[in-house]
């Protein structure tokens, strides 16, 4: 049996909703109360994901995109590659298995989301102070070469995903 929550059916999201898997944005497809055809549907809540709210449930716009996309909602875990829960493009989304993934890792995740959604638009800007901190400290020797560079690898691929 299906949880009211996933008790949304792909036909009935497709009625509501568009979807633009090259932008990742929801626009609504029907005129509603307070929402007119085309405007941008959801708001971003306090983790920095998009929820959007149908038939009086709120949903993950990372999992409406999955149901969008794939036919059935996710079973596992939907990940933002970069690290930006607002950025739903498919070409963005990953599903993880959270029994396959270690803990720590999933923790760092999730706290690198929540400062990447922070940030927004200045987190290019962020990394590229980081990688300047980071030499200054490789100079001062408060880091060692490997720490720094792991860290500076590290910093390049997640400006690489932005």
């Amino acid at each position: 049996m299906k949880s009211a929550k996933n008790a949304l059916t792909l036909g009935r999201l497709k009625e509501i909703l568009s979807y633009s898997p090259v932008t990742g944005l929801f626009t609504y497809a029907i005129s509603r109360p307070k929402c007119r055809i085309g405007a941008e549907a959801g708001s971003v809540d306090s983790r920095g994901h998009v929820r959007i709210g149908i038939d009086g449930h709120y949903h993950a716009a990372h999992r409406l995109a999955y149901l969008w996309m794939v036919g059935e909602w996710p079973i596992e875990d939907i990940w933002h590659k970069n690290l930006i829960g607002t950025d739903n493009r498919w070409k963005n989304l990953v599903q993880s298995n959270r029994k396959e993934a270690d803990w720590e890792s999933v923790q760092s995740k999730k706290e690198l989301t929540i400062i990447s959604n922070r940030l927004g638009p200045h987190l290019s800007d962020v990394l590229n102070h980081s990688v300047k901190l980071l030499k200054v400290l490789k100079v001062a020797n408060i880091m060692d070469e490997a720490e720094i560079d792991r860290c500076i690898k590290a910093l390049r691929k997640a400006k690489k995903g932005l």
